[in-house]
């Protein structure tokens, strides 16, 4: 008699926890921002301490939207954190230009009582964000997220489902390697505290045991040398001379 063949367990990733909103938060300890100083003291305040000081923000520095993900409230170690920092990545929520400094009346003076995304963006984010949660298996999360970032699947992914490996860095592929000593040394210092179990890149699995990355340059190369990396790769293997894997990831 045939044995009965016990079907596949899908992979569930179901977010834990309540959404958090993205539109109204507060970025203003994860915002890197100039500012000049000044007084619109008239001499009325004496001897005591000025309270008229005055503050321009010149400019938005730098955001590490890691530290965006961790002020709304998701742990490094918490996998809902790691799809929202994808998808505020691929909305590119980094640029200076979508970010409200609100400036009040304090104390002393004026100061920064907050920092805000854009409308717009932040709803993106947060439509996004209600999308991948309520996505059940880790394939569908995956498919999202590579559509939104590049706007399509590659046929040669398509139909793959995904999961989940830590490998050494050893076994990771960046295809060609004038690519990789062109990577951005301001982008990979902006990853150098990226979370440890958060996975570094989408990769493509390769006949010869290697892992071929399509997603995650600069997040994979601030691993180098480390022995066990989390990923996220095909189930299946993919003959590695597919030419369009070649193509430059940029995140």
């Amino acid at each position: 008699m045939a044995k009965e063949r016990k079907p596949r367990r899908r992979v569930r990733t179901r977010a834990k926890g309540p959404i958090k909103s993205v539109y109204g938060t507060d970025f203003r300890y994860s915002v890197d921002y100039e500012s000049e100083s000044g007084t619109s003291c008239d001499g009325t305040c004496g001897d005591y301490m000025c309270h008229h000081g005055t503050i321009t923000v010149t400019g938005i520095r730098q955001v590490v939207v890691s530290s965006l993900v961790s002020t709304m409230g998701y742990s490094q170690t918490q996998e809902t954190g790691f799809w929202v920092d994808r998808i505020m990545t691929a909305l590119e929520v980094w640029q200076p230009d979508v970010w409200n400094v609100h400036i009040g009346h304090g104390y002393y003076g004026q100061e920064v009582q907050g920092i805000t995304m854009d409308r717009e963006l932040a709803c993106r984010c947060d439509s996004q964000i209600a999308k991948v949660a309520a996505l059940k298996t880790l394939t569908a999360k995956v498919r999202l997220i590579l559509k939104l970032e590049y706007g399509y699947l590659l046929p040669v992914i398509a139909k793959e489902s995904w999961i989940r490996k830590s490998v050494p860095f050893k076994s990771l592929v960046f295809g060609q390697d004038e690519h990789y000593r062109r990577l951005s040394p301001r982008i990979r210092e902006m990853y150098q505290n990226y979370p440890a179990k958060w996975p570094v890149a989408f990769c493509v699995t390769s006949p010869d045991g290697k892992f071929r990355i399509i997603d995650g340059y600069h997040r994979s190369s601030v691993c180098e040398g480390r022995t066990a990396i989390p990923i996220i790769t095909t189930r299946r293997t993919i003959d590695p001379i597919v030419q369009v894997l070649e193509q430059e990831s940029t995140t």
